[in-house]
């Protein structure tokens, strides 16, 4: 009885949510700005960057497209970043594209979270702001065929294997051109609320009806 409790134990906590919400964080350097800054945000080369994406990943893919996946996020607050530690810019819709999605139809795949909807610039919203993340995979194989990927991807999935594209992100202000570039120089994805916890407590059941 005992071994018919664990294997049950474990395969409830192993059978998988119908929705997980994955949250990444990054920070990063400024690279470059164009002066005067977009919106008024003060920065200089060197500057400190913190941001986040959020999203659901079982977001339905709406391009239609073999090679080209289109994922269109609404969640409040679920796309921003902090340049310099006083400008923030966020939004609470956003998409998430990547190109290359059925590996290996192209040489390399990016993952670019992207808005130019209504976003909040220090505290002001304007529609002629363009918040971008690229996160380019030269070798073809990180991202999932089919579908967004789950919260284990780490910078060290983004080589710059031929010198174009690291990671990166900007702000662009696209009535005047203004914009910050910076690079993304570390990368957390954290897992749906209560996923680990659940595993882990079958675990711990299961072990504790061996030792019973």
């Amino acid at each position: 009885m005992h071994k018919t409790l664990t294997i049950a134990v474990l395969a409830a906590a192993a059978t998988p949510t119908p929705a997980s919400i994955i949250r990444y964080d990054f920070t990063g350097t400024v690279t470059a700005i164009s002066q005067p800054g977009p919106f008024g945000v003060v920065a200089q080369p060197g500057n400190p960057v913190t941001g986040w994406f959020i999203y659901d990943d079982q977001t339905p893919d709406i391009s239609g497209q073999p090679t080209f996946g289109h994922y269109p996020q609404l969640i409040p607050v679920g796309f921003g970043f902090v340049i310099n530690t006083v400008h923030t810019a966020t939004c609470d819709s956003y998409d998430i594209f990547i190109t290359g999605d059925n590996p290996p139809n192209n040489a390399f795949d990016e993952m670019e979270p992207f808005s130019s909807n209504q976003i909040l610039v220090d505290g002001v919203p304007t529609m002629a702001a363009n918040m971008y993340l690229q996160l380019r995979d030269d070798t073809g194989t990180v991202f999932p065929a089919d579908g967004l990927p789950d919260w284990r991807l780490t910078l060290a999935d983004f080589p710059d294997n031929d010198n174009l594209a690291l990671p990166n992100g900007y702000l662009l202000d696209t009535s005047t051109g203004a914009i910050v570039n910076f690079s993304i120089d570390s990368l957390v994805g954290v897992p749906a609320p209560g996923t680990p916890a659940v595993i882990g407590a079958g675990l711990l059941i299961a072990a504790r009806r061996r030792r019973d």
